[in-house]
């Protein structure tokens, strides 16, 4: 599911930027957003590998902007079939641009 909020960033002019939220998204939903923002597969799809490890990787397309990826591990609680919780990572990744954050 995509969310689309306006949040205000810090700056002189308080401008105001999209604020993109995407959960559980479907195929369908990762083609739009990678077709309207021409990023990386991976930019997108990191954050739905629970494999995926903490990094951050930056992709310029020389024609409109530069998006900085950031994957973040955060921790979870998980209980198994002996009601014993242990934790557990999940990633959550962020991709920043001049006109948008995902």
């Amino acid at each position: 599911m995509i969310y689309n909020t306006q949040t205000t960033i810090l700056s002189d002019e308080n401008e105001y930027i999209p604020w993109i939220q995407l959960v559980n998204p479907t195929d369908e939903e990762i083609e739009s957003i990678l077709k309207e923002y021409n990023m990386p597969r991976d930019f997108i799809t990191s954050g739905l590998d629970k494999d995926e490890r903490s990094r951050y990787e930056i992709f310029d397309d020389k024609m409109e902007n530069g998006f900085l990826l950031t994957v973040f591990l955060y921790p979870i609680i998980r209980t198994n079939s002996q009601t014993m919780d242990y934790y557990d990572t999940l990633p959550l990744s962020i991709v920043v641009a001049d006109d948008v954050i995902i």
